[in-house]
């Protein structure tokens, strides 16, 4: 009677350690690649953060007004 109790205490202590085993090595991996998302998810707003402030600067230079001095000299004045 002794032993299946202890049997049973056993197997309960060994399931125990098997499910502490798993949530640990899942919890890692979780980790890791959450880590990983938040790096590339960093690395694209800095991409997108650089791409904005090109298209501002782009826009800003479109904006202004040309001066003549910005055009080729052998240009016609009208065309027809």
């Amino acid at each position: 009677m002794r032993l299946r109790r202890y049997i049973g205490i056993g197997l309960f202590v060994a399931m125990a350690a098997l499910v502490v085993i798993v949530l640990r090595r899942f919890h890692l991996t979780s980790a890791t690649e959450l880590e990983y998302r938040s790096m590339a998810l960093s690395n694209a707003n800095l991409k997108l953060q650089v791409q904005m402030s090109e298209r501002e600067r782009v826009e800003a230079a479109l904006r202004r007004p040309r001066k003549a001095a910005d055009f080729p000299s052998d240009m016609p004045a009208k065309i027809d």
